[in-house]
């Protein structure tokens, strides 16, 4: 089954203030696409406009499943966004926000599967300790924890790296590159030097506007 997401000649202003215009890219399954930019220059809004959380927009996108536009109510089935917010609820522990995740995705997952995906983002341990007590980098892998829930085509991650050390971070660029083999489409942002995910698409914002999009023709691993 074959992805597409197109956007033309997208434009944002908030109170009279340009953040971006005339951004045009496309990305296809099987690749990443990397958003890179200073605060402020509009990355977090251009996930939540492609996730259909942003409706004061100019120009058009379109999410595409072999050939056939995808509609607001398919492309959630279709689609994981995660946020530089928490998204997690401090008083419950790991195992029952992952749960509670796994709801709104329409997945039951067995105690056994919850700490499997939990293990699968480097927590071996603390499954039934409130998250408040967790460290950041612990709290950032409850939040990774979701991809592993169930298989969902569209990846769009806000700074997903944030908090992860070194190895974790190797973990999700080798996460990020398996998921884009499989067919997946991932769009992140992120402000780290990367080692290993060689992008196929960089969208490269600037403080009222666009720098430039580029199809960069390579696999997502150099």
């Amino acid at each position: 089954m074959s992805f597409v997401l197109e956007a033309e000649q997208l434009c944002v202003d908030i109170d009279d203030h340009e953040i971006f215009s005339n951004l045009s890219f496309r990305v296809s399954g099987g690749q990443c696409a990397h958003i890179t930019g200073p605060n402020g220059s509009g990355k977090s809004t251009l996930l939540m406009l492609l996730c259909g959380l942003f409706a004061d927009y100019r120009g058009q996108y379109r999410w595409r499943c072999e050939d056939e536009t995808l509609q607001p109510a398919l492309l959630c089935e279709r689609l994981i966004f995660m946020s530089t917010k928490s998204g997690i609820h401090e008083a419950l522990s790991p195992e029952e926000n992952l749960a509670w995740y796994a709801a709104l995705m329409g997945v039951r997952l067995t105690a056994k599967q919850r700490r499997e995906a939990l293990a699968r983002v480097g927590l071996q341990t603390g499954f039934s300790r409130p998250v408040a007590t967790l460290s950041s980098g612990q709290r950032q892998r409850v939040k990774l924890a979701r991809l592993g829930i169930a298989w969902r085509p569209f990846w769009l991650l806000d700074e997903p790296f944030t908090a992860l050390d070194h190895a974790a971070v190797a973990d999700l660029e080798t996460r990020l590159i398996d998921h884009a083999k499989a067919g997946g489409l991932v769009l992140f942002t992120s402000h780290h030097r990367l080692a290993h995910i060689r992008p196929n698409v960089k969208i490269q914002l600037a403080v009222g506007g666009i720098l430039s999009s580029e199809n960069m023709d390579v696999g997502v691993q150099g």
